[in-house]
């Protein structure tokens, strides 16, 4: 996997090596200030140990280590060393949790420029928001059958859907795009087909788009009764330069916009709204690292007050279940 050559400002070292060490800023782990443990993060920074073997080794050699120096101590002594840990704790302000204002120690990580810029795309790895989209998909693979539309290409289509798609359908807003086989607008709803799909899947799309209540519509319309849409967009994130470039960045969402929005159209018992992320997967994306480079319960833990990822299912109801007309708009 090739990594990115840009510099850290004012470290001098590649962006792979300076990413393995700001990171083991930000984790809360009790070995990862061993001298062994820094030691074998350090190796892995070049890329020929996988970061979570690297935890792992660590984690396991640290509890052995903690185990075999516990048995040496006596009791007593480490009543009291936890006694003086807790004093320290009360007295030194940097030693609390968390500390009080300017007492937080910033470290290597404190920059004002990212890692690495382009949310890590350059590297070719995987970046930290799709570990969340890929893994919402999986979750919702049976939804993706029938006649499935994706936007801009339909990778997620196949992957996921397989030999349950019938009819794989790409929608693009240019004339002229290869593999593009519907020109359409999301927020006018030209082109686009009513009541065709069984399946939409849109990522990372809506942000892009200024007028979502029109567009919620459009989606609602072009589902074929029962059908569903799998949204994921940004909560926390860097601008995406190429789109705004191209066609705008508008919007970061939370769980409330998202569910808000969807259901003034869709009924709000259709509408599954989920987040993903926490402070330190939102920071590690920020800072453009790979998914690669946390472990997966770093990336697993949920904190609601950090929604990097805002993932959305609506269901159109059928044909005979009530409110099978999209919703009037307040």
């Amino acid at each position: 996997m090739q990594r990115s050559s840009q510099k850290f400002s004012g470290t001098g070292f590649p962006a792979s090596i300076t990413g393995c060490f700001v990171i083991s800023e930000f984790r809360n782990e009790r070995f990862v200030s061993s001298p062994p443990s820094r030691a074998i993060r350090q190796i892995s920074c070049d890329g020929t140990i996988p970061i979570e073997n690297v935890n792992r080794i660590a984690a396991d050699s640290a509890s052995d280590r903690r185990v075999k120096l516990t048995g040496l101590i006596p009791l007593p002594a480490r009543k009291a060393y936890r006694a003086t840990r807790r004093l320290l704790r009360k007295r030194v302000p940097w030693l609390r949790s968390p500390p009080p204002p300017g007492y937080a120690r910033l470290h290597k990580w404190r920059s004002v420029r990212p890692i690495r810029r382009n949310f890590g795309w350059d590297t070719g790895g995987r970046c930290v928001d799709r570990y969340y989209i890929e893994g919402f998909l999986e979750s919702n693979r049976d939804l993706i059958r029938g006649r499935v539309l994706e936007v801009a290409e339909n990778h997620y289509t196949l992957r996921f859907g397989g030999d349950k798609v019938t009819r794989s359908d790409i929608l693009h807003v240019a004339a002229g795009t290869p593999g593009a086989t519907i020109i359409g607008n999301l927020a006018t709803g030209e082109g686009i087909p009513e009541a065709a799909f069984d399946c939409i899947i849109l990522t990372q799309v809506l942000f892009c788009i200024f007028d979502l209540p029109s567009v919620v519509r459009t989606i609602f319309k072009s589902l074929a009764p029962g059908g569903v849409v799998l949204i994921t967009e940004p909560g926390i994130s860097q601008i995406a330069r190429y789109d705004m470039e191209q066609w705008g960045d508008c919007w970061r969402f939370t769980s409330c916009s998202a569910s808000k929005l969807f259901s003034q159209v869709f009924p709000p018992d259709h509408v599954m709204v989920e987040t993903r992320g926490n402070v330190l997967s939102s920071i590690a994306f920020l800072h453009g690292l790979l998914a690669t480079e946390l472990t997966r319960d770093e990336l697993d833990y949920q904190d609601p007050d950090y929604q990097m990822s805002v993932l959305i299912k609506a269901t159109k109801p059928g044909l005979f279940e009530e409110n099978a007309e999209p919703m009037p708009m307040p």
